[in-house]
């Protein structure tokens, strides 16, 4: 069997059958697990993708998941489910931001607004995606999306590195 994270299957080698095979996966919600068999003749079998999805640690994390699986709807041409996505994923980076304000209200914990920052600049860009998504300025929203997932994984990195749960 060869087992890849990749529809091309680069990197990956033959191995001996198993129920249960390893793969590292890289540190994202989702991923495409691509797998194929060969007989003893050597004929293979067609590829057969795997979605996987990791469970969400954080309502960042979550938010996450639904912006990319947002721009997957996006690609996709359905503007209205991504539009629901971007609503759902604005709706966790709100429970976000509520838990910082208490961190901030009753800890005095100054990295809260740091976060809480990030956090309105993130709904900032969401926001102006969904709203664009009504135009003919599709690649706009698309720029909106990819700028808030990149500020949403930097903030979740150093989010990780504070100890903080966003």
């Amino acid at each position: 069997m060869m087992v890849a994270l990749r529809s091309d299957f680069q990197g990956a080698t033959w191995q001996p059958f198993a129920s249960r095979p390893t793969l590292t996966l890289a540190d994202q919600p989702t991923a495409a697990i691509w797998v194929k068999v060969r007989d003893g003749a050597g004929n293979e079998s067609p590829p057969v993708v795997l979605p996987l999805r990791i469970a969400a640690q954080t309502d960042l994390d979550e938010a996450i998941a639904l912006e990319e699986r947002a721009l997957d709807r996006l690609d996709g041409g359905e503007h209205q489910a991504a539009r629901t996505l971007i609503t759902s994923s604005l709706v966790r980076v709100a429970q976000s931001k509520a838990r910082m304000l208490v961190l901030l209200t009753q800890k005095h914990d100054k990295r809260a607004t740091v976060a809480l920052v990030s956090l309105n600049k993130i709904a900032a860009e969401k926001t102006k995606a969904w709203a664009l998504l009504h135009t003919p300025n599709e690649h706009k929203a698309r720029e909106a999306l990819d700028a808030a997932l990149e500020l949403e994984r930097s903030l979740a990195v150093w989010a990780d590195a504070e100890g903080i749960g966003l």
